[in-house]
């Protein structure tokens, strides 16, 4: 029963309503720096929590470790977000691990399939606390490869739609 759910879940999650927006980009007009960060605790896979889709993946690929390939073949794929943001903002906007800007962007999965569609909540805050702007992304998976493959085809093309949105807003 839990492989059928699996396979029947989807990115396209009614409960995330991808056109809202909470707060205002006005603050941020000709900001050019943030910090970048990552928050995973809210992530659903296949529609399952993370240790659901652990369970389940392990019973899937039981020559596979599940929670290996999670945090090093499935998280790092979100640099190919960060990528995508370098390249379509071509510097005018940077973003650091490191302490400093003024501003930090904080990008939430919230709903990836197995295809990499995926939902991401992006929130961006002072440095010094409070939210400004809450909105969110979608970001379209892959068809064939593996699945961190897949996962990076989908950080990419939701890196490619959140530069859009910070070129509009911010630039």
């Amino acid at each position: 029963m839990i492989i059928t759910f699996a396979a029947n879940a989807k990115a396209g999650d009614p409960k995330y309503n991808i056109n809202e927006v909470t707060g205002s980009f006005k603050e941020l007009a000709g900001v050019h720096a943030f910090t970048f960060a990552e928050d995973w605790s809210q992530i659903t896979i296949n529609g399952m929590s993370t240790s659901e889709w652990l369970e389940a993946r392990q019973f899937e690929q039981p020559e596979f470790d599940a929670k290996k390939e999670l945090d090093t073949e499935l998280k790092p794929a979100m640099k190919e977000l960060r990528g995508a943001l370098v390249e379509k903002l071509q510097g005018e906007i940077r973003f650091t691990n490191e302490e400093g800007p003024d501003y930090k962007l904080t990008i939430t999965p919230l709903s990836i399939d197995k295809k990499g569609n995926m939902i991401l909540q992006c929130t961006i805050g002072r440095a010094s606390g409070g939210q400004v702007v809450k909105f969110y992304v979608k970001g379209k998976g892959g068809t064939f490869g593996s699945m961190g493959n897949l996962w990076g085809d989908g950080f990419e093309s939701a890196g490619k739609n959140l530069a859009k949105i910070l070129k509009k807003n911010i630039l």
